[in-house]
């Protein structure tokens, strides 16, 4: 693990994964509830933007890996 990495808690890393799955939802809720650091994150990924290139790595990874689950179940 890069030394650089922030680590999450269990719901930080499971509302990232639920708006991953489908940016264009609604998750004010959620977001509210994440930790600073997958705050940024989750905003990178529901409204890609001007973000450090650390998060918009994060938010591209998160998204690669909900495209690959996707594929995965829809065979």
């Amino acid at each position: 693990m890069n030394r650089n990495m922030k680590s999450f808690s269990f719901a930080d890393a499971y509302g990232l994964g639920l708006i991953a799955k489908n940016p264009a939802d609604d998750w004010t809720e959620i977001v509210t509830h994440l930790s600073a650091g997958a705050r940024e994150i989750a905003r990178e990924i529901i409204t890609p933007g001007s973000a450090p290139r650390e998060v918009k790595s994060a938010a591209r990874d998160l998204l690669t890996l909900a495209e690959r689950v996707r594929n995965c179940q829809q065979t």
